[in-house]
């Protein structure tokens, strides 16, 4: 996945497990995601309305939503404003028994 972010602009990337959920936030200091682009941002050869002259195939975001949902897991755009700069993805965690804790797609006991 390709981030377009101008200036050298930050990333910042969290983790947080909270009540049996496992949440990774992933902001950057891009171009934003437009609004109007949001309902197909997960598909493939998509690229967003303010990408200009940004090299790109469109693939990224697909590919990632993919292997989320292979997963188990779930992706979306939380964004304060106009232009989201966020993307979250959740996963449901499992007890392993004296192995510590897993994704819930690792397999049931």
């Amino acid at each position: 996945m390709q981030l377009s972010i101008p200036n050298g602009g930050s990333i910042y990337f969290d983790i947080v497990s909270k009540e049996g959920v496992a949440i990774f936030r992933i902001q950057d200091e891009g171009i934003g995601i437009p609004m109007g682009d949001r309902d197909r941002l997960f598909h493939s050869f998509h690229r967003a309305s303010n990408v200009g002259n940004i090299s790109g195939t469109g693939l990224g975001l697909a590919i990632v939503k993919k292997s989320v949902d292979l997963h188990g897991g779930q992706i979306y755009v939380k964004a304060k404003s106009e232009s989201a700069r966020s993307l979250w993805l959740k996963y449901r965690l499992t007890r392993n028994k004296g192995r510590g804790v897993r994704r819930r797609s690792e397999g049931k006991e």
